[in-house]
């Protein structure tokens, strides 16, 4: 993620409607988080956007050969969901892109 003219870039969302076949364990942890984002927008620009961490089942509800319930989101909480956000924030660094992230979980991104 980074800013550009005061409006944000994000990179990557995609593995959020992620579905595969291959046998578990085939992708990284990494590969069934993401995060959802939330922008406000006020007088035709982005004046506020949050972040809300994701993870997704690596193994469908009814076991690994139920592929219908495989990668289905839910909200990731506590030290998975700081984990998600921080390892964003460490990528972003470089991009100039700055995360704050609150107690709750989430993350604001600043300089917009």
């Amino acid at each position: 993620m980074e800013v550009h003219r005061g409006a944000p870039v994000f990179y990557g969302l995609g593995n959020f409607i992620f579905q595969t076949e291959k046998p578990p364990g085939a992708y990284p942890p990494e590969a069934w988080e993401g995060v959802l984002v939330e922008c406000t927008f006020r007088a035709r620009r982005c004046r506020s956007v949050r972040l809300v961490p994701i993870r997704m089942n690596e193994i469908g509800r009814a076991g690994p050969e139920d592929m219908a319930t495989r990668g289905m989101p839910g909200f990731a909480d506590g030290a998975q969901a700081r984990t998600i956000l921080q390892r964003l924030a460490d990528r972003s660094r470089s991009l100039g892109g700055r995360l704050l992230i609150d107690e709750r979980g989430y993350a604001e991104v600043q300089g917009l």
